[in-house]
């Protein structure tokens, strides 16, 4: 092994010896699993919804729902790309929503724009649920296809049993 290789390997071997025994890895590791944590806390705060309507409706069906549920907005950001709002609850606590236009579904037809909530820094799935619920009320229902009517089934005509034969005069015999 050449001596640069083996004066850099004895260097980080000496120093994380050192860190090991003052008690900093353990530290060091422990706050990476912390980050993790938070990390992973932040990302399950977000909740988020699909809606089967165009940006636009998407985009005044959610300025509508939020002063409804008692929400100011304070901030708004719009563009063609997505747009997003900031608003406060009646204690203060910060609430984000975001709207972007998605890809249309494999047909082709229709619209398709997701509506992402979070509320405060780690979420509060209760209030993001009830937020989307009075956006998706705004939406107007997307109409479906109808299907074409089948032609009604074949119904047997009733007819009138045959007339009766007059009775046979009886033989007097």
């Amino acid at each position: 092994m050449p001596r640069p290789v083996r004066l850099f390997l004895s260097v980080g071997l000496l120093t994380l010896a050192a860190l090991a025994g003052s008690g900093c890895l353990v530290v060091g590791a422990g706050v990476a699993g912390g980050a993790a944590a938070a990390g992973y806390c932040y990302y399950r705060g977000r909740v988020a919804q699909r809606y089967g309507a165009s940006f636009a409706d998407t985009w005044a069906a959610t300025r509508a729902a939020l002063p409804e549920l008692g929400l100011t907005i304070v901030e708004e950001t719009r563009d063609p790309s997505g747009s997003s709002l900031e608003a406060r609850t009646a204690n203060g606590e910060r609430v984000q929503v975001s709207v972007e236009p998605q890809a249309p579904p494999i047909d082709g037809t229709g619209h398709l724009t997701q509506v992402s909530v979070r509320v405060g820094t780690f979420g509060d799935s209760p209030l993001s649920e009830k937020i989307l619920e009075q956006i998706g009320r705004h939406i107007r229902p997307v109409p479906l296809l109808q299907p074409v009517a089948a032609p009604p089934a074949a119904v047997p005509r009733q007819t009138a049993p045959p007339p009766l034969l007059p009775a046979e005069p009886a033989n007097k015999s």
